[in-house]
């Protein structure tokens, strides 16, 4: 079963410059199993200009705090595999590169502690083994639950509404203008409305929404007070 934000098939426009295009690890693709027994979702990841193919919806949620995540200059899904022990292995859920030259293995353990093997879906007493094997592998490992995902529901919210306009925003060819109009209003003043951009700004609604959304994930402007499912929102310059 598969869900999307967006057509899969949108153009994610020109790669950025810090786009780390030569990764040491590629998704290992989805068997025909998984994707028929799974939630699969599949969206154009603007942070790694290409289509992204996540099974369950945890999974998929932490994709798009990695979306969100400005530090972040790419991410893969489904890195490799981490042998617990002789009997089963693990799927790596993600392996993230950033700005400060860090690379990271994230898992994602779903609710009563349980992990998807090659054995079945396996209960974890805690974490010890798991950050075990990964040592003996010679990395650390990054654990994050459902529950804490789901404690930062309103940020994943807003990575979800904010994202097709990342995406259509590479496909603008006003968007160098529409960025330059934005920033001399947020000169003057510390924090607007989009509302009041989109008034002031010399451009479609449409165009200042997508701009602003890249914006923001980008690192350039930060949400304040951000109210999932608003139509508008505050948002101000992110200081360093």
């Amino acid at each position: 079963m598969t869900a999307g934000l967006a057509s899969t098939a949108a153009a994610l426009g020109q790669p950025s410059p810090e786009a780390p295009h030569i990764l040491p690890f590629r998704p290992r693709p989805l068997t025909r199993g998984e994707r028929s027994s799974r939630v699969v979702h599949v969206f154009p990841s603007p942070r790694n200009d290409r289509v992204v193919h996540i099974a369950d919806t945890a999974q998929a949620a932490f994709a798009l705090k990695l979306e969100l995540d400005f530090t972040c200059l790419g991410y893969v899904e489904r890195p490799c595999r981490l042998q617990i022990d002789p009997r089963y292995c693990v799927d790596i859920s993600f392996w993230s590169r950033h700005r400060n030259g860090e690379a990271r293995f994230h898992l994602i353990l779903a609710d009563k502690a349980k992990v998807r093997t090659t054995a079945g879906v396996r209960a974890v007493s805690d974490h010890t083994a798991l950050l075990d094997a990964a040592a003996r592998d010679g990395y650390q490992l990054h654990i994050t639950t459902e529950a804490q995902l789901r404690a930062e529901m309103s940020t994943l919210q807003m990575a979800f509404e904010l994202l097709p306009w990342v995406n259509w925003h590479a496909r603008l060819a006003t968007r160098s203008v529409v960025r330059a109009q934005v920033l001399a209003r947020l000169k003057v003043t510390e924090r607007l409305a989009l509302s009041s951009l989109i008034e002031a700004a010399d451009a479609p609604h449409s165009h200042v929404r997508a701009v602003v959304a890249a914006m923001i994930f980008d690192g350039t402007l930060a949400p304040v007070d951000y109210v999932p499912g608003s139509a508008d929102m505050i948002v101000e310059v992110r200081r360093a």
